[in-house]
């Protein structure tokens, strides 16, 4: 059954590496790209309710607008993050992250990743969270 994989990254090369990895590791995959929280939103949701069926979210932390954190949240209120996976990726100290993820952060769904990324990290934590 093919698995569905949303990001949201808002750096060009960022996507395109995430993309990469999850092509050449992975088979049967489709995946979708946003550049931001906001763009995800509209092409994703429809009256608060899913209308874009997704196996896990890899997520940037630090997107304008509406941060990965402000993103999980509005997800959550519309008790729609319960029925994701996701990945939370982010270039700041993990301490802040945590703070600011700390009603999500025990969740097993939600993984949080520091940046750089290694790629079998990455791998790795991707295909935990599919199976």
């Amino acid at each position: 059954m093919t698995k569905h994989i949303c990001i949201i990254e808002d750096n060009p090369t960022l996507q395109l590496f995430y993309v990469s990895v999850i092509e050449n590791k992975f088979e049967d995959i489709k995946i979708s790209t946003f550049n931001n929280s906001e763009e995800y939103l509209e092409k994703v949701l429809d009256n608060n309710k899913l209308k874009l069926q997704q196996d896990l979210l890899i997520l940037d932390y630090k997107l304008e607008n509406m941060n990965g954190c402000q993103l999980l949240d509005y997800l959550n209120r519309r008790s729609i993050l319960s029925k994701l996976k996701v990945i939370i990726i982010s270039g700041m100290d993990l301490d802040i992250v945590k703070k600011d993820l700390s009603y999500l952060i025990h969740d097993p769904d939600i993984v949080l990743m520091e940046k750089p990324v290694a790629v079998d990290a990455l791998f790795n934590c991707i295909n935990n969270l599919l199976k």
